[in-house]
């Protein structure tokens, strides 16, 4: 519900605002009762049993007819999804895991190649488990072979406590988005949340909730027998509509 919306549902719900619930009820009454009198010794003095009539039958029939149409267009916000193949990006937000949980971030930065300007690939340091080394080995091996150009893959290195931090990772992505270029806007940013850890995909999927931003998954062509990927297939985008629709109960 909308902060307006709120603040009138507050003129005949307690629910809504109760502190200001009462002060309305409050001066409403000293109101009514004040006008009531003079509109009676004024009535009286004219002898217009026509408007009084019509105030008081027709006053009430205008606070009625606000309440009725602003409970009518209270809308709540409905979100669906659904996928399709990625839409190259100007700006890849990508994780890097250890050993073989690299090629997802491998095949992400391939694909996006052609239209990149940045890539960031953020990783772990620290601990028993680090994925800095997996980072750097990519960056060198695409820079070599020419997919990228020098400097266009930016490693962000996090200390696994915020690795594994969804708000952290949330924070992370959020800075990024807040220090774009001018020449460039949120659309030309697209998230992978294939690598990292399950904390790590869960905070890359919040900062990328927000009306107008995007995500992208990588699904495996093929598993293990674990049911762990062995061959990465192209990204795919999880593109978020959403939809008003009436509120219920409200």
């Amino acid at each position: 519900m909308k902060s307006w919306q709120r603040s009138l549902k507050a003129f005949w719900s307690a629910e809504a605002n109760p502190l200001a619930f009462f002060v309305v009820a409050y001066l409403v009454g000293i109101s009514v009762n004040l006008a009531s009198n003079w509109f009676q010794s004024y009535l009286e003095a004219k002898n217009a049993s026509i408007l009084k009539a019509a105030i008081i039958i027709g006053i009430p029939g205008v606070v009625m007819l606000a309440m009725i149409l602003a409970r009518s267009r209270t809308r709540e916000e409905i979100a669906s999804s659904h996928l399709q193949p990625a839409t190259r990006a100007k700006v890849l937000v990508v994780f890097a895991s250890p050993g073989g949980g690299i090629d997802t971030a491998r095949t992400a930065i391939k694909y996006h190649a052609p239209t990149l300007d940045t890539a960031w690939l953020i990783c772990s340091i620290g601990g028993d488990v680090s994925s800095e080394a997996a980072a750097e080995a990519l960056r060198g091996e695409l820079e070599r072979e020419r997919f990228v150009l020098p400097g266009l893959i930016q490693i962000l290195r996090l200390p696994n406590s915020k690795f594994e931090d969804p708000e952290a990772i949330r924070g992370t992505v959020q800075d990024i988005y807040e220090k774009l270029p001018d020449h460039l806007t949120e659309r030309d940013v697209i998230i992978d949340i294939t690598g990292g850890r399950k904390a790590t995909t869960a905070g890359a999927f919040l900062a990328g909730l927000p009306k107008g931003r995007r995500l992208e998954v990588i699904n495996p062509l093929a598993t293990d027998e674990s049911g762990h990927g062995t061959r990465p297939g192209d990204p795919v985008e999880i593109v978020i509509d959403y939809s008003l629709k009436r509120a219920k109960g409200r």
